[in-house]
């Protein structure tokens, strides 16, 4: 298979922006890539019944559940073992979730430049209001069984199991307003400052308004990125 140009599209954004959204129909509409979402990877493992005794995933579990970012340790494992098993696949990844601090962006976007070559590399950034983002996230569900996101319109809140998969609908932790607030100065804090440096680095980065539909929204990062050459 040869891998797609750009060989890695990185959507960062605040909570709610839809990144693991847009990551999701990037992947769903064009051939050659692979999804990898951070947050889901990690909640998987700390959630992981087989771990549960583990003092290191107890601690994150703990950081998670306040809307603290995930160490960076922790985080680090989980993402290089994602990267590399879709790097060896042969496919392009599409990473919603991580880097979220330039610390963890020093580190990934020479990792992902070793695997995949310089000038690979596109980050999409997200923007939307703080209002828009606690009101997203706290209104929205989760399939309990493969993670999939249902925002919240006339249409989904009738809508009582994943359309996906038929599995439970709930609610996260993470959902609550005021965690949603605690992860949002995080974002302003930590996440915000992988862009200059980015943009530094060589890396063409998107910006994008987040404030429509899923799709509305889509349409609009795939004109931007078929300006720009990789």
């Amino acid at each position: 298979m040869t891998v797609p140009r750009p060989a890695v599209i990185i959507f960062i954004g605040p909570p709610g922006a839809g990144k693991g959204t847009q990551a999701t129909l990037f992947a769903e509409s064009r051939d050659g890539y692979r999804h990898f979402d951070t947050g889901r990877a990690i909640e998987r493992a700390i959630y992981d019944s087989k771990r549960k005794d583990d003092p290191e995933v107890q601690l994150e579990r703990e950081r998670f559940e306040k809307g603290l970012l995930t160490g960076s340790h922790f985080k680090m494992q989980i993402i290089t073992d994602g990267i590399q098993k879709i790097a060896h696949e042969g496919f392009g990844i599409i990473l919603s979730g991580s880097p979220r601090t330039k610390d963890e962006a020093e580190f990934i976007i020479p990792f992902l430049s070793d695997l995949y070559g310089d000038g690979s590399l596109v980050i999409v950034h997200i923007d939307v209001p703080p209002e828009i983002s606690i009101m997203r996230n706290s209104r929205r569900r989760v399939c309990k069984k493969c993670g999939q996101p249902l925002i919240s319109n006339a249409e989904n809140d009738a809508i009582g199991f994943c359309p996906a998969c038929g599995g439970e609908l709930v609610r996260r932790v993470l959902d609550k307003e005021d965690i949603i607030a605690k992860r949002l100065i995080e974002y302003m804090h930590h996440t915000k400052e992988i862009i200059p440096y980015a943009v530094a680095t060589g890396v063409n980065v998107l910006d994008v308004l987040g404030d429509g539909t899923p799709e509305e929204i889509h349409e609009i990062i795939k004109t931007k990125m078929a300006s720009i050459t990789v």
